[in-house]
């Protein structure tokens, strides 16, 4: 843990428990883990605060995210909340789960200044690769309605190496990856923030490679059921982003959207 050694005696206490029952620590509540300690539970707030948390609901979800990421596939399937076989419900209930810690841990000041980023970029280039792409693909589709140039790169080094040397102080970089974190997203990150550009991290923990190398640092849970992350509660982010930007914009930019729509219509792109 972090800032470990600078603890109290009583913190470090707390620090032992956590660390010697990940499971129980990851999933209490602050009366739970203070109650087993046998601590109050202003202490549990206090310690979590120490190691540099806003509260013990931002510690508890990085031990989850740390805990989960240890076990194999099929203990995953087992700690679902639903019937056996029910696998449809299972999910449903994981990323309802998701959104409403999501809702717990909302930071509105990073967000507002991840929508304010985009709209000033004059291009933006995301970083993300496999299935962690998906909101990186929602964002550049929508921001196009926006007038708001974003490119998604996920085909790997080669490919987001050129388009990084062509960027300026003022573009912006954003990574999106989760759990263990992809390396090349990582690196294409950091090396924008050494050579001066603006940098975005949306990633599943506030101690993640990815989050340590960007400038704003969304972090979302993505407790899946198996091998892999759920990207769920990210695409919610990724439509309030928009949502914040459509309020932000002038008119005059507005225009885009409606020139697009047109040409829908022009070109029969729906069916109805």
């Amino acid at each position: 843990m972090r800032r470990r050694d600078s603890l109290s005696p009583k913190h470090k206490t707390i620090a032992q428990f956590v660390a010697d029952n990940p499971q129980f620590a990851s999933l209490a509540s602050t009366r739970q883990l203070a109650e087993r300690i046998g601590a109050d539970a202003a202490t549990i707030t206090r310690f979590a605060k120490a190691l540099g948390f806003s509260g013990f609901n931002h510690l508890r979800h990085e031990l989850r995210h740390t805990y989960l990421g240890l076990l194999g596939p099929q203990e995953l399937m087992q700690r679902q909340r639903a019937a056996p076989g029910n696998v449809y419900r299972a999910a449903v209930l994981r990323d309802l789960q998701n959104l409403q810690n999501l809702l717990e841990t909302l930071d509105l000041t990073v967000l507002d200044r991840v929508a304010g980023a985009l709209l000033a970029a004059r291009r933006t280039l995301v970083v993300a690769s496999g299935s962690y792409a998906a909101p990186a693909i929602v964002l550049s589709q929508l921001c196009t309605a926006l007038d708001v140039h974003v490119d998604v790169e996920m085909r790997g080094r080669v490919y987001w190496t050129s388009q990084l040397a062509q960027l300026t102080s003022r573009d912006l970089v954003m990574g999106i990856s989760f759990w263990q974190c992809d390396r090349d997203t990582v690196t294409a990150v950091k090396w924008a923030s050494e050579h001066g550009l603006r940098t975005v991290a949306i990633t599943d923990s506030s101690v993640s490679p990815l989050a340590q190398q960007a400038q704003l640092r969304v972090v979302v849970p993505t407790e899946g059921m198996l091998f892999f992350q759920s990207v769920t509660a990210s695409l919610s982010i990724i439509y309030g982003l928009i949502g914040a930007m459509w309020a932000r914009i002038p008119a005059s930019r507005r225009s885009t959207y409606a020139r697009i729509r047109q040409a829908f219509r022009d070109l029969e792109v729906f069916m109805a």
